[in-house]
């Protein structure tokens, strides 16, 4: 057996330290199995946000809060549209994809994305905003909005449960799954699986514009 045979044999498991040697030279996303993501969100036991496609649950890595948000493979198209629009986008304001699962070893596709505690919707409905708030929460989501407008996506989900807030009123926009993607010269996201291209040129895509 190879050296390079026996460095991947370590890198499978559910253990803690398999989280040290899973970064990828390749690009700044982790590949992970699900029983460490099991493991990191305590067996899924923190349900904290859920959609059409997807469930949300709150896991450490780190010493630092996570979101572990699971797709079914039936899925996939979704889970794939957002690996695409996040490596695309890499903005302050718009959520971080960590990691993503090994899709083989289960029926389930995970994201591993940064943790905010709250979103719009919920911080609208307290009632609790200052204009000091107001104006930080618009600003921010104005430049997220900009960094998409200046890629080649169609974003139609932009709504106050999908704007994340920390405790300081900091936005991160989410949930790209439905976004439309064409176009040119964007970056590229391995996986263990393939490699998926934020660009169709065999289907030669036309430019688009961005709803919002």
């Amino acid at each position: 057996m190879s050296t390079m045979e026996k460095k991947s044999k370590k890198t499978v498991g559910s253990s803690s330290e398999a989280f040290k040697t899973q970064q990828r030279k390749d690009d700044s996303t982790r590949v992970f199995t699900y029983a460490q993501l099991s493991e990191m969100t305590n067996q899924f036991d923190n349900l904290v946000g859920e959609g059409q496609y997807a469930k949300v649950y709150k896991g450490r890595l780190n010493n630092k809060d996570i979101a572990v948000k699971i797709y079914l493979k039936q899925k996939k198209m979704y889970w794939e549209n957002e690996i695409k629009a996040l490596m695309a986008f890499d903005h302050p304001n718009i959520v971080t994809l960590l990691g993503t699962n090994d899709n083989n070893d289960d029926e389930r596709l995970c994201l591993v994305l940064n943790y905010l505690p709250k979103n719009l919707e919920v911080v609208l409905e307290e009632g609790n905003l200052g204009w000091p708030q107001v104006h930080k929460i618009l600003s921010q989501l104005a430049a997220a909005i900009g960094k998409i407008s200046g890629k080649i996506f169609v974003v139609g989900d932009i709504k106050p449960k999908n704007v994340l807030l920390d405790e300081e009123y900091n936005v991160c926009l989410c949930d790209f799954g439905s976004a439309k993607i064409g176009g040119k010269d964007l970056p590229t996201v391995n996986t263990r699986q393939k490699k998926y291209y934020l660009m169709e040129r065999e289907h030669q895509l036309p430019m688009s514009t961005v709803s919002v």
